[in-house]
C-alpha cells in the first residue's frame, strides 16, 4: 500500500497515528458543548436563586406604616439637600 494512500493512517515521526482533522473537529465540537452545558447549568442555578430571592420579597411582610416612612425618609433627605437614601443594609458574609 502507497503511504499517501488516504485510507492509511499517517504515522509522525515520534511513532503513532497524526491526528487528522476530523480528529481536530471531534475534540473541539466536545469541547463547545461542554462549555455550552456549564454555562447553561450557571443560568439555571441563577434562574433557580432569581426565583427564590423574587419569592421571598413577595411573601414579606410589609408594615402598615411602610409607605409613611419611606416618604417620610425621602423627604428628609431632599430636605438636607441629599440625593440618595440607604433602603436595606445587611451584614457581609463571612467565610
Amino acid at each position: 500500500m502507497p503511504a499517501d494512500d488516504p485510507s492509511t493512517p499517517q504515522t509522525s515521526p515520534l511513532g503513532g497515528a497524526l491526528i487528522t482533522p476530523k480528529d481536530l473537529h471531534a475534540i473541539t465540537e466536545a469541547q463547545e458543548m461542554a462549555r455550552r452545558k456549564e454555562a447553561q447549568e450557571l443560568e439555571k442555578k441563577r434562574q433557580e436563586e432569581q426565583t427564590a430571592i423574587h419569592d421571598a420579597f413577595m411573601h414579606q411582610h410589609i408594615r402598615p406604616d411602610a409607605k409613611e416612612r419611606f416618604t417620610r425618609a425621602v423627604r428628609t433627605a431632599a430636605e438636607r439637600g441629599e440625593t440618595e437614601i440607604e433602603i436595606v443594609r445587611f451584614p457581609r458574609s463571612r467565610p
